[in-house]
């Protein structure tokens, strides 16, 4: 989607796939099920409205070739959740439902979840900013993840490395309750060498609110990043437990 049947080289769409309705599938467990959404001009996951609920997207590769390794970013975006999208999972609940969504253009994250209403999203087992192997990096433009004004988003079990700025950037006041646990931040996915995002692993601002980094049992491992390993620039409540 976004690309040559070889899976190599850019044949633009606008978005490659746009979402606006209830419980679909794109993607799965198996190679067989995974898309390529790669090459488009915007953005390669376009997900939005309240009507965009209850969705499955994984197993794809977002902004890299069939080989998983090699940059063939959309030009904004990787996945551009927003406008009321709710209760999606980027991923799934075991490894293989992991997005690769590494490579991505100008915007200013691989994934962005934004909006009031954009509410109880779940990203978890991807790799955002590495290659599929999780050995190196493919950067994203700015931030792995950036979450704005959007509550109760889970970020768990992804591999979050390699990104030009920040790994995860949670801000503004209307991005309350967001929960990080179990992510791999600024390493390889074996953790025992250093891909590092090029400024902080994750940075909480502009007013954001009861953020969760690790709990007993569910820490995080951040390392080898450039600059912080967390910042709290301006934000309340935050726990910080387990890491």
């Amino acid at each position: 989607v976004g690309t040559d049947v070889t899976g190599t080289t850019a044949r633009a769409n606008q978005y490659g796939i746009n979402i606006k309705t209830t419980a679909n599938t794109v993607g799965g467990a198996t190679a067989a099920d995974r898309n390529v959404v790669s090459g488009n001009t915007l953005d390669g996951f376009y997900i939005y409205t309240a009507t965009a609920a209850g969705n499955s997207v994984a197993g794809n590769y977002v902004g890299v070739a069939a080989d998983g390794t090699t940059a063939l970013g959309n030009g904004r975006y990787g996945m551009y959740v927003h406008s009321g999208a709710n209760v999606n999972t980027i991923g799934g609940s075991t490894a293989a439902h992991g997005n690769v969504v590494s490579g991505n253009g100008t915007g200013d994250a691989g994934i962005l979840v934004i909006g009031a209403t954009t509410s109880d999203n779940i990203l978890r087992f991807n790799k955002i900013g590495t290659n599929a192997a999780g050995t190196a990096a493919v950067p994203n433009n700015l931030h792995g993840i950036r979450i704005e004004n959007a509550p109760n988003t889970q970020v768990n079990d992804n591999l979050i490395s390699g990104n030009d700025i920040h790994g995860i950037y949670v801000y503004n006041t209307g991005t309350t309750g967001t929960q990080i646990l179990r992510n791999t931040i600024g390493t390889n996915l074996a953790q025992t060498a250093a891909v590092p995002n090029g400024f902080d692993g994750i940075r909480l601002e502009g007013g954001s609110s009861s953020t969760v980094i690790g709990t007993a049992g569910n820490g995080n491992v951040i390392a080898g990043n450039t600059q912080d390993g967390i910042t709290i620039n301006d934000n309340n409540n935050t726990t910080i437990q387990g890491n």
